[in-house]
């Protein structure tokens, strides 16, 4: 249980602040797009109870109705995450890089590759660790993917260690929560499995 409340923290941190930004394009949606609506409800219904097949159906009409709104974008991640369509979801990361430059959406894309077994994979992934490295003052959101990172290319002690260490400059409750949280997986997750979880990736 504890896992699944973290995880619900970093999915957030990935998607809200697109969906801020896109909140009012979002809203004229729903304003003016009954349609949309109804396809994006029916959606919701379906996920609930795991009928995925219906569920995509229904997110992919929501899209189609409207390409530009950033919560159905968001949700067809979500799902297609679930139901193991890896590359849909790349598809759907890469829409909402267009808006703005977004670390945390490029470590994404290229945890999703992992789990793909795409060959050179980790190649990419220490350009986006040393990024997360040069990347100062990190954000409690980023601090997160850093430490997951530290532990995939070292070792438990020195993600655990550089845990400790951000533990007296981040002092937030949410930062507490997040670096609870990313303690939490490195102690009792392999090292692929801590990134995998990060994004809800699950088997």
């Amino acid at each position: 249980m504890k896992h699944k409340i973290s995880l619900f923290i970093f999915l957030v941190t990935i998607s809200s602040s697109c969906q801020n930004k896109q909140s009012d394009i979002r809203t004229t949606t729903i304003k003016t797009d009954k349609e949309c609506v109804k396809f994006f409800q029916k959606y919701k219904e379906k996920f609930v109870i795991s009928e995925n097949d219906s569920a995509q159906y229904y997110i992919e009409s929501a899209m189609k109705c409207a390409p530009e709104n950033k919560n159905y974008i968001n949700n067809s991640i979500q799902l297609y995450i679930k139901i193991g369509s890896y590359e849909n979801a790349i598809i759907q990361v890469d829409k909402l890089k267009r808006d703005r430059s977004d670390i945390s959406l490029d470590f994404m894309i290229l945890v999703l590759k992992l789990k793909m077994n795409v060959p050179t994979i980790d190649n990419d992934l220490r350009k986006i660790y040393k990024r997360y490295k040069d990347d100062k003052p990190l954000t409690s959101s980023n601090l997160i993917y850093k430490i997951a990172l530290d532990n995939y290319f070292n070792d438990k002690k020195y993600a655990l260690n550089q845990l400790k260490d951000y533990r007296r400059v981040y002092t937030t409750g949410y930062d507490i929560q997040n670096l609870d949280a990313a303690e939490s997986l490195i102690k009792s997750l392999e090292k692929k499995e801590v990134l995998f979880n990060l994004f809800n990736i699950k088997d």
